[in-house]
């Protein structure tokens, strides 16, 4: 998109505990490279009961909360109707599928096409859901078959998150999964991964995920059973301490076992068994299911428990690959210039991601 016509269009993470905001734009070219401006990041947190799994349960609260942030006096931030917002990765299918063609070289694929080989994957009755898919360029010759990436979501969740943004006084120029928004930010354009496949998990507050990115797109994602909170529930729970005080150990010590007489990094290690064998499952799925895949070479961790001390290790040690902390700036500032410490911008990749569309290209045509 040459010209984008929604000025100051925004990226708007919703979560289950906490909402974040963030803006960007472009500074022109300097050296070849497109040169970007953090306009403006923040967020509100969100009190327990209000969205739940990703569905909005008392949506009079939240949209006073949204309002209230929205209206307040923020640096840099320029107003502006326009948003781009997330769907939440537990209510929402996404999937590279193959779709059977005749085409000429040149010629798009029919929507119709994939409209009726879409039920022979999706779990949803079509008439409940919303869809929407993009095309895969093909990286060698096109055969009778092509790639396409499927996304879907009910129209309940979808239609309550719009009701929402509308009463807020804000126009959804666009809604995607977390999981296409989260890997726009952290794998990086500028290199090269053919051959390879990336790993991407995602540790929130409320709900986590784990994403396989491959051939250039997001091939598919899981919904996983750790989050910080239940992280934070399982140290205050063996350690007979209050939630305040389980909380700042865990960011404290983590996973190393010098810190804390090592006791969090045992309650941890029970917990992450599960996370790990998730992240197992979903690896041999990808390995047994996907016939063009690459292998997975690296995982890149992100959402606020990433910061956790000793993670990355652990996991390596536990999944024998790769694991580092994401960087959800690579692809917009160079790696010794971020525009906000390493530890808050982890906590805002879905948020960057979502910014880069609406900067970028908001409406996909």
């Amino acid at each position: 998109m040459l010209i984008n016509p929604f000025k100051n269009a925004f990226g708007l993470d919703f979560g289950d505990r906490s909402v974040k905001l963030v803006q960007l734009s472009k500074r022109g070219v300097g050296l070849g490279k497109k040169r970007y401006k953090l306009n403006h990041a923040s967020g509100f947190d969100l009190p327990p009961g209000l969205i739940v799994d990703g569905e909005i349960q008392r949506p009079e609260e939240v949209l006073r909360l949204l309002r209230h942030h929205l209206t307040s006096r923020h640096k840099g931030l320029e107003k502006s109707p326009w948003v781009v917002t997330s769907l939440p990765e537990t209510k929402t299918y996404v999937q590279l599928i193959k779709v059977k063609v005749d085409l000429e070289e040149g010629e798009k694929i029919d929507p119709q096409d994939v409209i009726d080989q879409v039920p022979s994957y999706l779990p949803f009755d079509l008439e409940s859901v919303y869809l929407d898919w993009q095309p895969v360029d093909c990286e060698e010759v096109c055969g009778k078959e092509r790639s396409v990436l499927l996304a879907a979501v009910p129209k309940t969740i979808a239609d309550s998150y719009t009701y929402l943004l509308n009463m807020a006084g804000l126009s959804p120029l666009s809604m995607e999964v977390e999981a296409t928004a989260i890997a726009r930010a952290v794998i990086n354009r500028g290199k090269s991964l053919k051959g390879e496949a990336r790993g991407i998990l995602d540790l929130g507050a409320a709900r986590s995920s784990f994403i396989i990115y491959d051939h250039g797109v997001v091939q598919f994602s899981l919904s996983l059973p750790v989050s910080g909170q239940k992280i934070t529930e399982s140290i205050s729970r063996s350690l007979k301490i209050d939630p305040v005080e389980a909380e700042k150990i865990k960011r404290e010590c983590g996973l190393e076992s010098k810190k804390c007489q090592g006791k969090t990094k045992k309650v941890l290690t029970e917990t992450l068994d599960d996370l790990t064998d998730k992240i197992f499952q979903a690896i041999n799925f990808y390995k047994l299911h996907f016939p063009d895949k690459n292998p997975l070479t690296v995982i890149r961790t992100t959402g606020g428990g990433a910061n956790m001390p000793a993670l990355e290790s652990y996991l390596s040690s536990k999944l024998k690959i790769k694991v580092r902390k994401a960087n959800p700036w690579v692809n917009l500032f160079p790696v010794d210039k971020p525009p906000m410490p390493p530890e808050e911008s982890l906590r805002y990749a879905t948020s960057i991601g979502l910014a880069m569309r609406a900067l970028e290209d908001p409406i996909l045509l």
